[in-house]
Formats: structure tokens, sequence, C-alpha cells
């Protein structure tokens, strides 16, 4: 081999030096560093599109089933934390057939409870409805008779210890008429006609609503009254397999609503000193379709609890799907500290987030971007303008 072709092959079998090498190296990791931070805002605002578009999915399947069953069905926001208003796990929710006891001759023998003439309570055989108390809870309601109003109910008997105590010879319930139905009856005069009910210098008042010996209505049976009955049971959460929103997604439930402007699922207006919102917010769609009831924690002076209340709904609902770390934490009651938010935004300031709403009487669900720069009104009004996208 002469020296010129020695020398040609000598350096074609030359490879990168090791200097060379780490400047290849480290140019490409300055390009990857520099690279994803850019790219993370793109990939932050595909995970929470993807978000929107399950979660759309999720509720057209929940009305679905309500038509395809003929009995309601619907979604359940499950708050990640008693008194805070992020929402990471969506389950299906269905309404279970209303509870007459174990056997056709069920019955209930109705009690006055507090001696003043009026049935606020019912007695009912275990032998005959042994499984109440595993099927039944407080807000449920009663109805007596196939016929008549319902009655909500208050307080229901403790699960038996079926190997230990046993079970009780009788199952008391104890329920109360719905404020928003009584009327002061046939007579037109709230209470006894012409009677100071109540001992305030007055007749016939609002305040004597209900009294005994009116005819102030609805009423249940009198007591003594042994009847048939029908208790219409409480949405529950199905067995369907949830959606589980990943990613450092969530539903804000401090934006979300009913209405043009209603933040009726923030859970810092129902919370409590020592007392904490943890109930879900439950939409119902009726098997024609549309929304039949909304759920959620409404707080009770009176017992000084929060419990679910269901009322029919009027007015779009409204979702505001964004960024978990967005979410203002919740509060800490008992130590009189409140987590600050450590986000520079809220989730209503973020345009890369998305609303999905359902419409209350069609039960049409769309998809929108954020408005960008809109209040909460403004951002609700671009959503039912018909700008979404998706849904039936």
């Amino acid at each position: 081999m002469t020296p010129k072709l020695r020398r040609i092959s000598n350096t074609a079998n030359q490879g990168m030096t090791l200097v060379e090498l780490m400047v290849v190296v480290t140019i490409a990791v300055l390009l990857i560093g520099v690279s994803v931070p850019m790219m993370k805002p793109a990939v932050d605002d595909a995970k929470r599109r993807e978000a929107s578009r399950q979660f759309n999915v999720f509720l057209t399947s929940a009305k679905a089933r309500a038509i395809q069953n003929g009995r309601p069905a619907g979604v359940w926001v499950e708050r990640d934390a008693a008194g805070g208003n992020a929402a990471l796990n969506v389950y299906m929710a269905e309404t279970p057939a209303p509870y007459s006891g174990d056997f056709i001759s069920s019955t209930a023998v109705l009690v006055d409870s507090d001696s003043d003439g009026r049935s606020e309570s019912a007695d009912i055989d275990p032998a005959l409805s042994l499984s109440l108390p595993f099927l039944v809870q407080a807000g449920d309601s009663i109805r007596f008779g196939y016929k008549g109003a319902r009655f909500e109910l208050v307080s229901v008997p403790p699960i038996p210890d079926l190997k230990g105590v046993g079970v009780p010879s009788v199952y008391t319930i104890v329920f109360e008429a719905p404020s928003a139905i009584v009327n002061p009856g046939p007579d037109g005069k709230w209470g006894d006609a012409g009677v100071d009910d109540d001992g305030q210098n007055g007749t016939d008042d609002r305040g004597e609503a209900g009294w005994a010996l009116s005819d102030d209505g609805p009423n249940p049976p009198p007591p003594g009254t042994v009847v048939s009955f029908q208790i219409y049971r409480q949405p529950r959460r199905s067995k369907v397999a949830p959606l589980l929103f990943s990613g450092g997604v969530a539903i804000d439930l401090e934006y979300s609503g009913i209405g043009a402007s209603g933040s009726q699922f923030d859970a810092s207006l129902q919370n409590q000193p020592g007392v904490l919102n943890s109930q879900p917010v439950i939409v119902m769609f009726d098997p024609g379709g549309a929304v039949s009831k909304v759920y959620t924690g409404i707080y009770n002076a009176g017992t000084g609890t929060i419990p679910l209340v269901g009322a029919p709904v009027q007015g779009t609902i409204h979702f505001l799907l964004g960024k978990f770390d967005q979410s203002v934490p919740p509060p800490v009651l008992a130590t009189a500290v409140s987590p600050t938010l450590n986000a520079t935004q809220t989730n209503l300031e973020d345009t890369g987030n998305s609303w999905v709403s359902i419409a209350d009487r069609t039960g049409a669900i769309t998809t929108a971007e954020n408005a960008s720069g809109a209040t909460l009104v403004d951002a609700r009004e671009f959503v039912i303008s018909g700008q979404g996208s998706g849904g039936i």
C-alpha cells in the first residue's frame, strides 16, 4: 500500500473524539431543556381538552342509560376532600326502584310521636321488611297507600347486628312534610281556623301552618292507620367503572353551578365551623333525556349538618374543567387556618380550560373553551350562545 493510500485509510477509520462527542451531547441536552418547557403548555392543554371530551361522553352515556332503562340515571361528581371544590372522580348514578317492604303484605303503622294529633313517624314490622335499614337512608321520601304526597325521611333505623343483639321488634322511621308543598287546606286558613295556635296574638297566620287539628296539607294518614308504603330512594353510586381524571386535571366546583351566575356547588357557601360540605354534586336525567333533579349539599341550621338535597333545576348546568392546583384547597376550620392558593391564576382566568354544560330542558351537552378575560357570566353566556361543540 502506498503512503498516500495508507493516509486515506487511517483517516477513514478515525471516529469522533471524546471532546466532539461531549459537545454533541451537551448541545442535545440544551435543546431538550429549552424545548420541554415550551411543549408543557401544549401538553397541559391537550390533557384538559381530552378530559373535557371524556366528561362529555360520560354525561352522554348517563343520559342514554336513563332513556334506555326508563328510570332516572345521571352522574355523581365526587369532591376530592371535605369542604373542597376540586373533583377528580366522576361516577355513574342511578335511582334504585322504590322500596315497599320485603313482602306484598308489608305495612306501616302511623304514630303520633309528639302527641300533637298528627302522624310524624311510622312503625314497620321487621318480619316483613327486614332489609329496610340496609336499603333506605335519611333524605329518601315515603308515600302511603300508593297515593298522596311524599314525606321526607329524617331518621331511619340503624342497620341491625344480625349476629349480636339481633333485629329489634319494630323499625321506626321519622318523616316530615317538605315545607315547599304545605298549603292552607280547603278552609284557606293556616292552622286551626280562628284559633291562636302558637300563642303569638294572631290567628290563621303562616307561622301556624301544619298545626294540629288543622286541615293544612299535605297530611299523612292519621295516627293508628295501618297502610302500605313506598319509599322513594335517592340516587346511589353505580358499579359502572368511574371516570378518573389524571394529569392534574379536575372539575373546579367553585365556578361550577346553575344558570348565568349560580355557584350552587361551591362548598365554601355551605361550610361551617366544624362542619364541612363533603356531599357530591349529582345530576340526574329523566327517561325523556331532560335533567330531572340536581343534588348538592345544603347546610341545615336545625340539625347542624349538611345533607344531600335534591331539587328540580331551572337553567343550564355548567361544569368548569381546569387544573387541580388552581382549585382553592379546602379550609382547615378546626385550626382556623386556611391554606393559601399558590397558583398564579384561578381556573376561571385560565383560557386553556373548558366548560361542559347541560341544558336542563333538553339534556343537550356541549363543550366550549373558557372565554378570554371573561367574567363568570360572560364565560357561561359564551357556552350557551351555541359556540360549544359535541353532545346530543
